[in-house]
């Protein structure tokens, strides 16, 4: 929309050298140490599919240069944790909000392509959507040190 429905150029600087390109670098970077840290601090396997997930999301997301497509792995990854009650229902809202995301950007037909405009106001809800959901990954991928990982059946 700020760009009248055209992308903006990432590549130019904004603040003295600084492009939206390196400002995505930088967050990507942030974001893919805490990530790592997290695996550091609590090495089970539960931690190590919600930070892969969170790490496919933190690229999809700061990325400047990225597709649809390359969400596709945050919603494979996940699969092995979907008895947990929590993650499940993280689940269903991204794959709703993925699916919505790839029918926008390339619609199969001219109606879904009118109805999922890459440049409306439903795509903004989809954007915030997307990267909301990429915070609760990266703060799930943190968990406690403290407690004991999430188990999905009972003692």
């Amino acid at each position: 929309m700020a760009a009248g429905g055209d992308f903006i150029p990432d590549d130019i600087p904004i603040v003295g050298p600084i492009t939206f390109r390196t400002i995505g670098f930088g967050i990507t970077a942030l974001l893919s140490v805490v990530v790592m840290a997290a695996v550091l601090r609590r090495p089970t396997p539960r931690t190590l599919v919600l930070a892969t997930t969170a790490s496919v999301l933190v690229f999809f997301c700061a990325m400047t240069q990225m597709h649809e497509r390359y969400s596709y792995a945050a919603l494979i990854i996940p699969v092995l944790l979907l008895a947990d009650v929590q993650i499940r229902w993280w689940w269903l809202a991204l794959s709703v909000a993925v699916t919505l995301n790839l029918l926008a950007a390339v619609p199969p037909t001219p109606w879904i392509g009118d109805l999922l405009s890459a440049t409306g106001p439903l795509a903004i809800v989809g954007a915030i959507t997307i990267t909301g959901l990429t915070w609760w990954i990266v703060r799930s991928s943190l968990g406690s040190p403290a407690s004991p990982p999430a188990t999905t059946a009972p003692p």
